[in-house]
């Protein structure tokens, strides 16, 4: 909002508040939500951002895929520490969507946890050229995965990221 009105928005650790709007959307499942709602831009010592966002669900598919309204609450933070010389950064969010009803299925689709922190290593600053590959892991935990009750996921996966 601090650049919409030209002032600054700030209270105590919260640096600004913003206007979001997501788009989840698959044209072969016929699948479209809209989530409106507000982020807060944190200002946390050493982290580059975190926000938090809450948003409405809102869901405009097409039968029988339609559920019921609901809401989504997503932390995302970056931080980038140089340790022995070496630039490093963790990364990532966090996301709990909360439960929904399905229309035509009658079935309730439970609330679910998707975390996907990444931790990685910026290789080409190592050789002179930073920011341009970055080694690293990323661990995704889902809990409830898509709203189906106890399919839980944790796993670990290689990331390689190329900025041409």
């Amino acid at each position: 909002m601090s650049r919409l009105f030209g002032t600054t928005m700030k209270v105590g650790p919260i640096q600004d508040v913003s206007v979001v709007v997501g788009l989840n959307f698959d044209g072969d499942a016929n699948v479209l939500k809209t989530l409106p709602g507000l982020r807060l831009s944190w200002q946390i010592p050493g982290f580059i951002f975190v926000n938090t966002d809450f948003t409405a669900m809102r869901d405009h598919s097409n039968e029988p895929l339609r559920t019921t309204s609901g809401f989504m609450f997503d932390v995302s933070w970056l931080k980038v520490m140089n340790i022995g010389g070496q630039s490093f950064s963790f990364m990532g969010h966090a996301e709990y969507i909360g439960a929904v009803d399905q229309t035509d299925f009658g079935t309730k689709s439970e609330a679910w946890i998707l975390a996907q922190p990444q931790f990685v290593w910026d290789v080409g600053n190592a050789f002179g050229s930073p920011n341009w590959i970055h080694i690293g892991v990323e661990l995704q935990y889902w809990k409830n995965k898509l709203g189906v009750k106890d399919q839980n996921e944790f796993r670990p996966e290689l990331l390689i990221v190329w900025r041409l």
